[in-house]
């Protein structure tokens, strides 16, 4: 079996299409099938999906959620391979690589204790300038014996040979799962028109409050844009129950 760990939606989406052209039967948070899954299940998951994210920072920005999941996987001894993403970027983790590698070390221990042997196949998706360093991050990964995909949809691909599948070059179309697909009119910026207010912003710059996670406003001080910067947090760190709770009590 195969586990595919996410930290967002957009990969996590077209790994879940491409898994199922070659698979048939996965599981995931994304369309509601994950409940009541079977332990001899594919799975992707989102971890950056709402129910992940209360009270908590985004996986891009806090990826140590993703270890619970990782050993889970490790403990089952019916998952065979491990997918997971590396975001990279202003705004992300600064050292998102070396936060997996420590998870996968444990996951490993314990897949091997078991006598087992855990594959892991990641995808770094960044650029050469990027804060945390592209090749850094990657060489982090490689230095753990996980396999680097070129791309996301590599990486699934590779997953699914191990498994002896096969993925259907269809299935890299648009995947539309428990809603409706939106797309972009083909036309809608082939005449070349630049929308009325960007030129404004290039020249004078944005304006930024950045409200909780002091992070994005140091990032943006670093490149010289204001920020006005508010420390704010959700009332009782998320929880509704306990939020409710505080406010009968006003």
């Amino acid at each position: 079996m195969v586990h595919a760990l996410y930290c967002g939606g957009t990969l996590a989406y077209e790994a879940l299409g491409l898994l199922r052209s070659a698979l048939g039967t996965v599981v995931s948070n994304l369309d509601h099938t994950l409940v009541a899954a079977p332990v001899a299940a594919h799975v992707v998951l989102d971890l950056g999906a709402e129910e992940f994210t209360q009270g908590r920072p985004h996986p891009m920005i806090d990826p140590s959620i993703r270890r619970q999941y990782l050993l889970e996987a490790a403990r089952n001894p019916a998952v065979a391979v491990v997918l997971c993403d590396v975001m990279l970027g202003w705004g992300a983790h600064p050292d998102p690589a070396g936060a997996l590698a420590v998870a996968w070390q444990e996951a490993q221990a314990t897949a091997q204790a078991a006598g087992r042997t855990l594959l892991g196949i990641a995808h770094v998706c960044g650029a050469p300038d990027d804060p945390q360093g592209f090749e850094l991050q990657c060489q982090v990964l490689r230095d753990q014996g996980m396999i680097l995909a070129d791309s996301n949809a590599q990486a699934v691909r590779l997953a699914a040979a191990v498994l002896g599948a096969h993925v259907q070059d269809s299935a890299a179309r648009p995947l539309a799962v428990g809603r409706e697909e939106t797309r972009v009119p083909h036309d809608q910026f082939s005449s070349g028109a630049i929308p009325a207010r960007l030129p404004a912003l290039f020249a004078a710059g944005p304006r930024v409050i950045n409200l909780g996670l002091e992070f994005f406003a140091t990032q943006l001080t670093a490149h010289g844009v204001p920020v006005v910067h508010v420390d704010w947090r959700p009332p009782a760190g998320g929880d509704t129950r306990l939020a409710s709770l505080l406010e009968r009590l006003r």
